[in-house]
């Protein structure tokens, strides 16, 4: 019969392994994309391309306004910029603390894009 200490102990080892890998993969994952010219976050005429967890792009059209939020999670404050479209069930979300950019400035940015967008499409 295997001891209680023993058990316990496996299952801290087994799981700091895992999260040791998960980690890891991520940050494979994340080196292999900058290898490969695809960048964190897109802006351009036709709209926002997110590939800081998973490719997610949104078209200009598709999208409402703009905000700023702060999560406290456990290791710390994380700043984001949430994207609300006219479908709520699509909200981006962009972790401005995985960015080499100010949250304010790419907050300004994305504001004078969508501002662009409306008044181009509605010379149309």
């Amino acid at each position: 019969m295997i001891s209680r200490e023993i058990c316990l102990i496996t299952i801290c080892v087994t799981a700091g392994v895992a999260a040791l890998i998960y980690v890891l993969w991520i940050f494979m994952t994340r080196l292999i994309k900058s290898f490969n010219n695809i960048y964190a976050l897109e802006i351009d005429d036709s709209g926002i391309t997110n590939n800081i967890s998973k490719h997610v792009f949104l078209s200009w059209d598709k999208i409402a306004y703009f905000s700023t939020t702060t999560v406290q999670m456990t290791s710390g404050r994380h700043s984001k910029i949430l994207v609300h479209t006219y479908n709520p069930a699509q909200l981006m979300k962009i972790n401005t603390d995985l960015l080499l950019f100010d949250k304010n400035e790419l907050l300004d940015i994305l504001e004078q894009k969508l501002t662009k967008n409306i008044l181009v499409n509605n010379q149309k």
